[in-house]
């Protein structure tokens, strides 16, 4: 980190991906069909974004949260952004897929959106924190489901529902980063060998496993959260140590 050295602080926000029970082996992933996913679109509200493996995923900032971690003011792409990712599956009726993804949640919506999903079939593989000595506290619930993708998309829905998350994607565009903003930010793409991608005025690095994660003899690819994730951005004066948390959880037998 010396590298790194400045008189600005940096904040940051990481997670290790969860590992999850999949279908058994022989279960093979399809190609998405052609628009196969408007269904899921219009259940969830808007568009989802293709990404590599055949996943179809979603985002769902939580815009409506004010949160702080001291006098800085944590971002929804920064470590308030719950998301969903699906994958359809072969040689299955009624258009059959997987869902994994991570919802960001205040206190009161867990118990509530816990009950929810698994009253709709889906399960509850870990419940979280992100955040260090945030205000208010931030609770993390990755979830995961097997079933037909429009029945899986309702059941996220009525999931969310529970909870204050904006039922629209956010309008409008964060301000422009400064020329100075920019350098130091590609000094942390420096330093880690790799490119992030901007989202606002947040850098996010995705970094994949150098193996392959498989379950079941499915291998299920990086876009579906097999990968270790850190956000940073600009703040301040000086450069704290990283708050981060990890938790590699695996399905309960039950």
């Amino acid at each position: 980190m010396s590298a790194l050295r400045t008189r600005t602080r940096v904040v940051f926000a990481s997670v290790v991906a969860v590992l999850v029970a999949l279908p058994p082996a022989g279960r093979l992933f399809a190609a998405p069909r052609e628009a196969g996913w408007d269904e899921v679109d219009r259940i969830l509200g808007r568009p989802g974004t293709d990404a590599p493996g055949a996943v179809r995923r979603y985002g769902f900032p939580r815009s409506d949260l004010q949160v702080r971690i001291g006098d800085v003011a944590v971002e929804p792409p920064l470590a308030l952004g719950s998301w969903a990712a699906f994958r359809p599956l072969e040689g299955e009726a009624g258009g059959a897929a997987l869902v994994m993804g991570d919802l960001a949640l205040l206190g009161p919506e867990v118990n509530p959106v816990a009950r929810e999903l698994e009253a709709r079939g889906l399960e509850v593989l870990a419940i979280h924190n992100h955040l260090l000595e945030e205000s208010p506290r931030v609770v993390y619930l990755h979830f995961h489901g097997h079933a037909g993708a429009a029945a899986l998309a309702t059941a996220l829905d009525a999931a969310l529902r529970k909870t204050a998350t904006p039922r629209t994607p956010p309008a409008g565009s964060p301000p422009a980063l400064t020329p100075g903003e920019e350098k130091l930010l590609h000094r942390f793409e420096d330093a880690l060998g790799r490119k992030g991608t901007m989202a606002g005025r947040v850098l996010q690095f995705g970094v994949p496993r150098a193996e392959a994660i498989r379950e079941g003899g499915v291998e299920i690819p990086p876009s579906m959260g097999m990968r270790m994730r850190s956000t940073s951005r600009r703040r301040g004066s000086v450069l704290p140590r990283p708050a981060t948390s990890s938790s590699s959880p695996t399905r309960s037998t039950r």
